[in-house]
C-alpha cells in the first residue's frame, strides 16, 4: 500500500516538473519521462489490484502484471532511443563544423545549420551595424520574431 503511495507520488511530482519546465528541449526526454510515469502508474496499479483484489478476479490480475512488464520495459528502450539520437546529434554538429572549415557562402552556410539542426525551416539574419538592422540572404531588412515565453 506505501509503495503504490509513493509511486502515485513519484507521478505527481513528474507532473509538476513537466508541467513547470514547459515544452522539453528534446522529444526523448519526454518521452523517458512520460514511460518512467506510466510505468510507476503501472506499478501502483498492480500493487493496488493485488492488495484489494482485481476487479476482473485473477485473469485481471494477471493482464494487469503483464501489461505492467511491458510498460516498464518499454524505459529502457525509450533510454536507449535517446542516446542513439543524442549520438546522431553529436554527428551532425561534428560535421557542421568540418564544412565550416570550408568558409561557406551563406545559402550553404544556412543550408549546413539547418541539417545540423534538423529544422528545415531555418532563416539566417545578419546584423549590419551601419544600418542598425538585420538583413536576409539578398540583403533585405528583417523583422526578427518576438520570443514567447519557454526558457
Amino acid at each position: 500500500m506505501a509503495l503504490s503511495a509513493f509511486a502515485l507520488a513519484g507521478i505527481g511530482v513528474l507532473v509538476i516538473r513537466r508541467r513547470s519546465a514547459g515544452r522539453p528541449l528534446r522529444r526523448w526526454v519526454a518521452l523517458l519521462i512520460d514511460s518512467f510515469a506510466l510505468g510507476l502508474l503501472m506499478v501502483a496499479l498492480l500493487l493496488l489490484s493485488d492488495a484489494f483484489g482485481a476487479p476482473g478476479g485473477d485473469a485481471a490480475l494477471e493482464w494487469i502484471r503483464r501489461a505492467a512488464f511491458v510498460i516498464i520495459g518499454l524505459a529502457p528502450l525509450a533510454f536507449l532511443v535517446g542516446l542513439l539520437q543524442a549520438r546522431l546529434a553529436r554527428s551532425a554538429v561534428g560535421d557542421l563544423a568540418i564544412e565550416l572549415r570550408g568558409d561557406p557562402a551563406p545559402g550553404d552556410l544556412r543550408d549546413a545549420l539547418a541539417r545540423a539542426l534538423r529544422d528545415r525551416s531555418l532563416e539566417l539574419a545578419y546584423w549590419l551595424p551601419d544600418f542598425q538592422t538585420y538583413v536576409d540572404l539578398e540583403g533585405c531588412p528583417v523583422e526578427l520574431p518576438t520570443r514567447t515565453g519557454g526558457p
